[in-house]
């Protein structure tokens, strides 16, 4: 089982939700160390932080000890968008205005990594081959 198919199975047991907004929510956390007991918060916590990669918004979670993330715009898509299925690992999830951390389910778009080149480069004009950017790889 992938982290994303575990993490899915874990909003099916309520420990985690995505509201219509496309924000993660924590709603239960793991019990001390090798404890398997989860205990529902008072409160729903968001369980998004910035992560690798760009600043995406990823969720992290623990299994049997190990220390598992998940990228957020992929959950969010597959709750919202695509009936609770992940989107197929040749496809990727695009964010149509570019901003990384808006996982808001009108941003989000499946595209192919071409289409992701392309939507960079001629909608967000953004990439290797924007001056500005060449200015500084290049020095």
């Amino acid at each position: 089982m992938t982290s994303e198919e575990r993490f899915l199975s874990y909003i099916d047991k309520r420990y985690f939700k995505v509201d219509s907004e496309g924000r993660i929510w924590r709603l239960a956390r793991k019990g001390r160390a090798g404890s398997n007991k989860w205990h529902k918060l008072s409160e729903p916590v968001r369980a998004e932080s910035p992560g690798g990669q760009g600043l995406y918004l990823r969720v992290s979670f623990v299994v049997k000890g190990t220390q598992h993330s998940v990228a957020a715009h992929r959950i969010v898509f597959a709750i919202l968008l695509n009936k609770c299925v992940l989107p197929p690992l040749d496809q990727l999830v695009n964010h149509e205005n570019g901003n990384k951390t808006d996982n808001h389910p009108t941003n989000l778009t499946l595209v192919t990594p071409q289409g992701n080149v392309e939507h960079a480069r001629y909608v967000l004009k953004v990439g290797p081959w924007d001056a500005k950017r060449r200015e500084v790889l290049i020095g």
